[in-house]
């Protein structure tokens, strides 16, 4: 008895317009339009899996608004967890890259999501690209807050001043209604994160006014204070908690309550 072959069957549509109309339709907000316009193409591993459609400001005039159609993978591109940044040229002492946009122009490059969290349409852009957080040892962990801020990827993760982490992205939660905030603490400091850990946002200034004491400007150091950055303190006794599971989630404060800078239990960490 002969094998049956397979034969894949496709969807003919009425003409290149129609086909253009397929796919998923996805919004990204990024900082600036330079170079970015209707037909700049989506890519990812260097192959089009779509194209930008429209560009406008947004309402409050405070960046613009991609309006894209993700043809190819929409299913795995279109969902929660999924990253975009736009590629540009480098120059510098360090590093020259992407040198093939200077011909071809500046484009969209996406990071789908390794796993599925549920579909997303609306982006933010990254404003470079993450780091292979894939090929690093750690404990990924998430942050939740209310706005992004001054946070960016790469920015420190600091226990008692010193760094144990690194944040690696951000993104929309799945109703747009918090940033999460993606983190790698090193592992030989992964214990000092417990389920009583509280995380807050150390960068810029604050300030604590007192009748007697006048103003004093509170900052968690010089580095957070240029770059941005996120620190942590964990209680003692009872309060400290199981050790942190990977992509457990935590709630970021916008500032620490003077408890917290009390906190010093003794967490034994590797070398």
């Amino acid at each position: 008895m002969p094998l049956k072959r397979h034969i894949p069957r496709f969807r003919l549509l009425e003409n290149e317009e129609a086909a253009n109309r397929a796919g998923t339709l996805v919004t990204i907000r990024v900082e600036r339009a330079d170079g970015l316009k209707p037909g700049t193409p989506i890519r990812f591993r260097g192959l089009d899996v779509g194209s930008i459609e429209s560009v406008d400001l947004t309402s409050d005039l405070q960046a613009v608004l991609l309006r894209a159609r993700i043809t190819d993978a929409a299913d795995r591109i279109a969902r929660a967890g999924t990253q975009f940044w736009v590629v540009k040229p480098a120059f510098g002492l360090v590093r020259t890259e992407n040198l093939d946009t200077l011909i071809g122009g500046q484009y969209l490059e996406v990071q789908p999501a390794l796993k599925s969290q549920g579909p997303q349409r609306d982006f933010i852009a990254l404003p470079e690209a993450p780091e292979v957080v894939g090929q690093e040892v750690g404990l990924p962990l998430t942050l939740s807050a209310s706005r992004r801020g001054s946070i960016k990827p790469g920015v420190p993760v600091t226990y008692r001043e010193v760094q144990v982490g690194k944040v690696t992205g951000y993104e929309l939660g799945q109703s747009a209604d918090r940033v999460l905030i993606h983190i790698l603490i090193e592992p030989r400091y992964a214990a000092l994160v417990r389920g009583g850990s509280r995380f807050w946002n150390s960068s810029g200034f604050g300030f604590d006014w007192g009748l007697f004491k006048g103003a004093t400007v509170r900052t968690e150091s010089l580095e957070t204070l240029i770059d941005g950055g996120i620190a942590f303190a964990t209680p003692d006794g009872e309060q400290m908690g199981n050790p942190a599971r990977p992509q457990q989630t935590f709630a970021l404060f916008d500032k620490p309550d003077d408890a917290w800078l009390q906190w010093a239990p003794k967490i034994p960490v590797g070398k």
